[in-house]
This record gives C-alpha cells, structure tokens and sequence, in this order.
C-alpha cells in the first residue's frame, strides 16, 4: 500500500531525493474490481471460496495476486 509507505517514510523522517513510486505502473485491485471492499470479500466473491487465513502477509499476497490474474486478463 504505498500510502501506508509515505506514510512510515515520513513517520521516520527518512529524506528521499526523488520519488521511489515515479517510475511503478500500480494497479490497485480495488479499482480494478469496481467496488471499495475487504480483500477477504473480493476474493470470496470471485472464487466462491472462503480465505481461512486473512491478515497473515503471505496469504494476502497470494489472494491478492490470485484476483489479480484473474481481472488483468
């Protein structure tokens, strides 16, 4: 989430002498759905499946990459 990144940046004064985000292409999944909704909900929704293990990084890395695959076709 790079707002949570500028955030911390500027949370422990760390000075940057360009913008580390300028030159990334991000999709958000969110928008790419067309709905503000949890993770857990989205991914639910598209695969009728249920997330047994959201808030644990790895699994909402691999959820969000699975949503991701699935839309960016």
């Amino acid at each position: 989430d790079i707002s949570k990144l500028n955030k911390n940046i500027e949370k422990y004064n760390i000075e940057l002498s360009y913008n580390p985000f300028d030159e990334i292409s991000i999709k958000d999944t969110m928008n790419m759905y067309k709905k503000r909704i949890k993770l857990k909900t989205m991914y639910e929704e598209m695969f009728s499946d249920t997330v047994i293990e959201y808030h644990n990084a790895l699994c909402d890395v691999e959820c969000t990459a699975k949503c991701y695959m699935v839309m960016n076709v």
